[in-house]
């Protein structure tokens, strides 16, 4: 091989160094000016997209649940308690039946032995019983006396028979009314009998 061929080959070498140098810079500025623009789009996709703050919620916070209300107090049960109750029959009932005047009165009176109720109205009952027997006796007593005398004694027979059956009237709505407010569970005073009644039971 002619020397003047060796030392051209050998002045090639030292060149190809710079020339790879000079590709370098022609090659790899591209591909880092695509790299940033792929950065920079995804700064500007991250920037442009909004995330939720934790700290501002975007949706108002949900009202509280307010807390159960207290329950009201459930009334004691009442307990079937034969003491109670001597007759065995619930106490409006009994109290209803005590209403028959004097006769159902004696009979619940002796017979219950701690409910006030019933024992209320039995007393109730002999009391106004008494007054209804006792109205009875006395209207015997002056059909006697009227027709005893001559004349106007059939006049004052018959105004007396009317004024005896109002007066019956009236009682018997009144125990009507008794039976009715006994069953209902309410204690119901008859006039002037009712506070006598309140002092024999309390």
């Amino acid at each position: 091989m002619p020397v003047d061929d060796v030392s051209h080959d050998l002045a090639r070498f030292p060149d190809q160094p710079t020339a790879d140098k000079r590709r370098i810079p022609k090659t790899f500025p591209g591909n880092l000016d695509g790299v940033g623009v792929h950065l920079t789009n995804n700064r500007s996709i991250s920037s442009n997209s909004t995330m939720a703050d934790p700290f501002e919620p975007t949706s108002p916070p949900p009202e509280p649940i307010p807390p159960n209300p207290t329950p009201p107090p459930e009334p004691p049960p009442r307990a079937d308690n034969p003491a109670t109750q001597s007759t065995g029959l619930p106490s409006n009932i009994a109290a209803a039946l005590a209403c028959i005047p004097l006769v159902g009165g004696l009979i619940f009176w002796f017979l219950e032995k701690h409910d006030n109720f019933v024992r209320f109205y039995a007393m109730q009952s002999i009391i106004f019983g008494a007054a209804w027997l006792l109205f009875n006796i006395i209207s015997r007593v002056v059909f006697d006396i009227f027709g005893s005398i001559p004349a106007l004694g059939a006049v004052l027979v018959f105004l007396w028979a009317i004024i005896q059956a109002l007066v019956h009237l009236g009682f018997l709505v009144i125990m009507v009314i008794a039976m009715i407010k006994a069953f209902s569970g309410s204690r119901w005073d008859i006039p002037y009998v009712g506070p006598m009644a309140r002092k024999y039971t309390g």
